[in-house]
């Protein structure tokens, strides 16, 4: 067993290695623009719209309410009444 102990040993650093590498390029681009809103797919198919969250790291869920759909903001409309 003590031959595969030193193999064993080389695998793991390599593979902690690999790991610790991905973490060290860190892009702090955003993946969109915050408030920008964007067209989703609801689970009945109709359209549906998720925006984008004020970090810019990710967009909320898809929102399915009847007029999410429509190309604006739900908080674009309900702000204008």
């Amino acid at each position: 067993m003590t031959i595969h102990q030193p193999m064993f040993a080389t695998i793991v650093l390599a593979a902690s290695m690999a790991l610790g590498a991905c973490n060290l390029v860190e892009d702090n681009t955003p993946l969109c623009t915050p408030k920008k809103t964007r067209p989703c797919h609801c689970h009945d198919g109709a359209a549906g719209q998720q925006v984008c969250l004020d970090s810019g790291d990710d967009y909320d869920a898809c929102n399915c309410s009847p007029d999410a759909g429509m190309g604006v903001a739900v908080d674009a409309l309900t702000s204008a009444l």
